[in-house]
This record gives C-alpha cells, structure tokens and sequence, in this order.
C-alpha cells in the first residue's frame, strides 16, 4: 500500500500557502468514512458491492472536522437468475458539522431477500 505524498495532506507550512489554508484530509479516506458509515443500513449482510460510480468531491474535509452520512435507496432490480437476492442502487452523502456537504456517491449493492 502507497501513502498519499502530496504535502497538502501532511505538510502545515506548504498547505498554509494554498487556497484552504491549511492541511486537508485526504479523499478516499473521507470515501472510506462514508462508505464505512452506510454500512449499518446498507451492507451490513450484502452478498457484495457490485459496482461503485459517481463519487463526487464536493468540499474539502480538513482534520478535525466531523462526517455525517446518510444513504437513500435509489431503486431496487430483482436478479434474475436467482430469485432469492436482488440489486439495490443507493446514493449516499456526507456532510460536516457546518452542515456543508462534503462527498456523494452512488453504489449498487447485491443484497439476500427476506424471507417470505
């Protein structure tokens, strides 16, 4: 595994000379939180996660900062080749304790069907 190098994630004095001011928190880990957070609601007993896209940026995160996160279930695709799973097709959104929204992606997740 490789370490970000880029010194505005790690270097005070370099990222005090950028647009933010100061060291931001890098995107993939602030990826990771959000995804990690959905996972109660949304993964908890997933077969797998089919598919990640549009993962959006949409604020810097600086440390410090906190992340919410919340999920809502876009639509939901039966399989079919097998009738006891199916697709759900979910886009979930982190924001800081500003309220400022900070990341959005969308993911499709296999899924068990309850049983009937």
């Amino acid at each position: 595994m490789t370490m970000n190098t880029n010194p505005l994630h790690f270097d005070d004095h370099f990222a005090s000379q950028s647009q933010h001011g100061r060291c931001l928190v890098n995107g993939v880990l602030v990826f990771a939180i959000t995804v990690g957070m959905s996972v109660r609601d949304i993964s908890q007993n997933a077969i797998a996660n089919l598919e990640y896209e549009s993962v959006r940026h949409l604020a810097p995160t600086f440390h410090g900062d906190t992340i919410y996160a919340e999920s809502e279930i876009l639509e939901k695709t039966e399989s079919k080749s097998k009738p006891d799973r199916g697709i759900i097709y979910v886009e979930t959104r982190a924001w800081n304790q500003k309220e400022e929204p900070v990341l959005s992606l969308r993911r499709r997740v296999l899924i068990p069907k309850r049983p009937s």
